[in-house]
C-alpha cells in the first residue's frame, strides 16, 4: 500500500483534472457547418448563446443576416449588443427582437440583424458580446463573446467588366395628347351627367311623402294598446306604462322633458310655464302623484280609479293635441 505522503500528489492531481473539466463544462465553444449556414454555440454558466449567419460568398445586392439567441433560466436577463448604424464593416439596415419564450424554466429570445455592405471586398462582423445577469445581484453576471467573421463580399459584374462605361440617362419624351382625346372625354361625361341628371328626377318623382303621425294620435294609439293588455293583478306596472306614454306625449307636443324628471320636478316645471290651463296642470299633478303612491307606495286601486286615470289621460291629450290649422 502506498503511504499517506504519496497518496496526497495523486488526489491533488485528481481533484485538478475534476475542477478542469468542470470550468470546460461551464465556458464551451461549439461550431456547426452547414451547406448554406455557419453555426457558433457558446455557454458561460446558465447563459447559452448560438450565433447564425450565412455560409459562402454574398454579393453587394445582399444583406447578410446575423442571429443571435440566447436561452437563460427564466430570473436572468439578457443584454445583446445595440448597433446602431454600423456593425463592424458593415451597415445596420434592420434589426428585429423577438419575443421571449418559456419552456421548462428557461427564457429563449433571439435578435435578427440585417447587415449590407457597399462594395465587393472582405468584411469583418465587430466582436459581439452578451451578458446576462439576475437583476440586483453583480455576482451573477455571465457573458459570451463572439469573435470577429470575416464575409466575402463579391462583385456582379463579369471578367471583363472591370471598368465598365456609363451610359448618361436619356430625357424623358412627351408624348402629345390628340384634340379628338379631349372630345370624346367630354361627350362621355355629359352623357353619364344626363343619365344621372334624368335616374334622380325620376327618383323624386316616384318618392312618397309619408306623412308624421301627430303626438297626440299616438299616445291615444298607445293608451288603446296598454288598455287592451291591461291585467288585474299588476297595477304598477301598468300605471308606470301609462304614466311614461303621457311624459313623452309632453315632451313631444311641448318640447318639455318630462320623462327625464322626476314627478316633483316636473311638477314645479308646470308651475313656471303658461303652455297649460289651470285645469289641466291640476289633472297632470293628480294623476302624476296617484301614479306614484301606486307604483311606489304598492297602493291597489279600484277598476273605476284606473278607468277614471285612463279617461283623465285621453281626455287631456284630445284636448291639448293640435287641431286641423296648428292652433292647440
Amino acid at each position: 500500500m502506498l503511504r499517506r505522503t504519496q497518496q496526497l500528489p495523486l488526489i491533488y492531481f485528481f481533484l485538478f483534472l475534476l475542477f478542469s473539466g468542470c470550468n470546460q463544462q461551464e465556458k464551451s465553444v461549439d461550431t456547426i457547418s452547414h451547406s448554406d449556414t455557419i453555426e457558433q454555440q457558446q455557454a458561460d454558466g446558465p447563459l447559452t448563446v448560438r450565433m447564425q449567419l450565412p455560409a459562402g460568398e454574398i454579393n453587394p445586392a445582399d444583406n447578410l443576416i446575423l442571429t443571435l439567441t440566447a436561452t437563460t433560466p427564466e430570473d436572468y436577463v439578457v443584454s445583446f449588443p445595440d448597433f446602431a448604424t454600423t456593425a463592424g464593416d458593415f451597415d445596420v439596415v434592420d434589426t428585429t427582437l423577438s419575443p421571449k419564450k418559456l419552456s421548462n424554466s428557461l427564457v429563449t429570445q433571439n435578435i435578427t440583424f440585417s447587415l449590407s455592405p457597399f462594395l465587393p471586398g472582405e468584411y469583418s462582423t465587430p466582436e459581439i458580446k452578451i451578458t446576462a445577469s439576475v437583476p440586483d445581484n453583480d455576482s451573477s453576471l455571465v457573458e459570451v463573446i463572439f469573435s470577429p467573421q470575416t464575409i466575402t463580399v463579391i462583385s456582379l459584374l463579369q471578367g471583363d467588366e472591370e471598368s465598365p462605361s456609363i451610359s448618361d440617362i436619356y430625357e424623358p419624351l412627351s408624348l402629345p395628347i390628340p384634340i379628338w382625346y379631349f372630345i370624346v372625354a367630354g361627350l362621355v361625361l355629359l352623357f353619364f351627367i344626363a343619365i344621372a341628371f334624368f335616374l334622380m328626377r325620376r327618383k323624386r318623382k316616384h318618392t312618397k311623402i309619408i306623412p308624421l303621425t301627430p303626438p297626440h294620435i299616438t299616445a291615444l294609439e298607445a293608451i288603446d294598446t296598454l288598455l287592451s293588455q291591461k291585467t288585474d293583478t299588476e297595477h304598477s306596472l301598468f300605471f308606470a306604462k301609462l304614466s311614461l306614454i303621457l311624459r313623452h306625449y309632453i315632451e313631444e307636443r311641448f318640447g318639455l322633458k318630462a320623462p327625464e324628471q322626476t314627478t316633483e320636478e316636473f311638477v314645479t316645471a308646470l308651475g313656471n310655464t303658461p303652455m297649460f290651463s289651470n285645469e289641466h296642470k291640476e289633472l297632470l299633478k293628480n294623476f302624476l302623484h296617484h301614479s306614484d303612491l301606486i307604483k311606489f307606495a304598492q297602493m291597489t286601486p279600484t277598476e273605476v280609479e284606473i278607468m277614471g286615470s285612463v279617461e283623465s289621460c285621453r281626455n287631456f291629450v284630445q284636448a291639448t293635441g293640435e287641431k286641423p290649422g296648428g292652433a292647440p
